[in-house]
Formats: structure tokens, sequence, C-alpha cells
């Protein structure tokens, strides 16, 4: 991890700065496996896209070193805060692209991304069998008299498919952005 020094402010006596160590994500040198990707989309799901899960080791912090992610970020990437929000912004373009509509209600829904209602805060607060809950009342739209899916099923089931064909989509991007600047 890179560390930053960041100026804070001044002590109690005002006349000298202090500093703050913050560690900023790194760019990832290797491309990562298919595997790796599915592994932090699959975390990013158990608290949805909240700042402070996708910052965390354990959260998505792993897919913030990606270059198709860094692509998105809001500003100079000196705040840890630009690249949870550069992840959210990617996933928001990336998810739309996934071929199967009943993957794309999961990713929306589980990760709290495209329509306001999901991308809502409050949304992304309600606890991940919830919001999988949600997911398998809309997983088969055409289905009047069907049960919905249990959140079981859609977690453990469908979403690790949806998660794949995502993963496919950013290994893609990632390839294209790599290819696209060696080239520069």
């Amino acid at each position: 991890m890179a560390l930053v020094k960041v100026w804070v402010g001044v002590n109690t006596s005002g006349s000298d700065w202090y500093s703050l160590k913050m560690a900023l994500p790194i760019r990832l040198n290797q491309l990562p496996t298919q595997e790796d990707v599915e592994r932090g989309l699959a975390r990013l799901c158990t608290h949805a896209l909240r700042n402070y899960w996708i910052l965390d080791p354990k959260g998505g912090r792993a897919l913030l070193g990606l270059d198709c992610v860094r692509a998105h970020l809001p500003g100079d990437g000196t705040a840890e805060k630009e690249y949870a929000l550069a992840l959210r912004a990617y996933l928001e373009v990336a998810v739309p692209r996934v071929e199967s509509g009943a993957y794309r209600t999961i990713l929306e829904i589980v990760l709290g991304v495209g329509d306001e209602e999901w991308s809502a805060k409050e949304w992304r607060r309600q606890k991940a069998k919830a919001r999988r809950a949600k997911a398998g009342q809309l997983f088969r739209p055409d289905e009047e008299d069907g049960d919905p899916v249990e959140a079981d099923t859609i977690r453990q089931h469908h979403e690790p498919r949806a998660l794949k064909a995502l993963a496919a989509i950013l290994i893609e991007d990632e390839h294209a952005v790599r290819a696209a600047t060696a080239t520069d």
C-alpha cells in the first residue's frame, strides 16, 4: 500500500502541523485472475457498495487497484473515498452489460447499483439477506403465480453465476484499458 502524508491540522499550541498517514490502494501490476475478481465482488455483496466496506481489506479493496476502476476516479486520487466512488461509478456502468436480465437484477439489488431505489443509501444499509430476498421476489418477473426464489437460493446458486458474468466483464475491461495505455 502506498502511504500518503496528509496535513490534518495544528496541535494544541497552534504552532506546529502534524500529519496522519493514509493508505491508498496501489495499482495492480499483474492482471488478476477471474477467481480473484469474483472473490472481491462476492465480498461486496455482504454489505453492498458502502464506502467503509469497499475500503476494508476484507471487502472490495482488492478491486480498487484495477485500471478500469481507477479510470473512474472523480478527483486526483489522493483520498480513499475517491476510490470507493470510482468503484461504484464503474459498477454502475458494468452491471447493465451483464447479458442475463435475471442476473442483472440480482447484481443491482444485492450490490446496490442501478435504479434509484437500489442505489439509495437506505437500501444499501439493509442486511444482505433482505436484499437477496427482494432479488428473489423480482428474479422471475414473468411467473405471476410462482413462488419467489428464496434468499439462500439466490446466495448459493444464482449470485455466484451473476458475479462470474460481472467478473468476466471486469477482466475484459481491464485488458482493454491496459492495452490502450500500453499503446499510448
